[in-house]
């Protein structure tokens, strides 16, 4: 899949669980695994961008990000570097005041349990295209998803130099769900038990948004090959 898209595979030999992949999926946030506080795919807003013309920065917006995180950032600004650091596109955001800004601030979403980052990165774009005041920027930085204007933050995985692709991720957790119900009946009975199981739920939701997702992605990503 990944050499059909021309983008970073996983590493071989490498081991990576599901839960190191279920946050990836945007859909997956509003019914999470039991336990899993892993990287997110974070939403990368359009709105409340502020560009800050001639000072070479874009103030951008991402969400969510987990109340650990900010709680650790707070006690050690360099944990906000190890986790900004999973996202290769954020290389070279800002941690200096600008134009009298605070280089990194915070809003409380969904009633404070996640919360949402707002920090300065470089205009990539610049000259009269930053007119769309920092706009451009963003698309940049993010990977359009399900539309062009449905924008995220992808992290890398293990090895990978670049952003995951949202298909690689949905193809690897739908192939591992696929081989433990055809290898594992029994386990897998016992997972998707809605009656016994606290995971049952996550993965029924997965599966059902699945039925319309994937063949978007897909439709997109033979779209993206095949060119013009």
């Amino acid at each position: 899949m990944a050499r059909a898209l021309g983008v970073p595979s996983f590493e071989a030999g490498a081991e990576i669980n599901l839960g190191q992949l279920w946050p990836l999926i945007p859909e997956t946030h509003g019914v999470p695994l039991p336990g899993v506080d892993g990287v997110k795919a974070m939403y990368m807003s359009q709105s409340g961008v502020r560009y800050e013309e001639g000072q070479g920065w874009a103030q951008v917006h991402v969400m969510p990000v987990s109340n650990r995180v900010r709680q650790a950032a707070e006690r050690d600004p360099a944990t906000l570097e190890t986790f900004l650091a999973r996202y290769p596109t954020l290389d070279g955001w800002s941690r200096k005041e600008i134009a009298g800004a605070q280089a990194v601030s915070w809003e409380e979403q969904s009633n404070g349990f996640q919360q949402k980052l707002i920090i300065y990165v470089p205009d990539e774009k610049g000259g009269p295209e930053a007119r769309d005041g920092g706009r451009a920027t963003v698309r940049a930085k993010a990977t359009a998803y399900r539309g062009p204007d449905d924008l995220f933050l992808f992290p890398s995985i293990g090895a990978m130099q670049e952003p995951i692709h949202p298909l690689l991720v949905w193809w690897a957790l739908l192939f591992s769900l696929s081989m433990l119900a055809r290898y594992e009946p029994e386990h897998w009975a016992s997972i998707v038990d809605i009656d016994h199981s606290s995971d049952a739920n996550a993965v029924e939701h997965l599966l059902d948004e699945a039925v319309a997702v994937v063949p978007h992605l897909a439709l997109l990503a033979i779209q993206e090959v095949a060119g013009p």
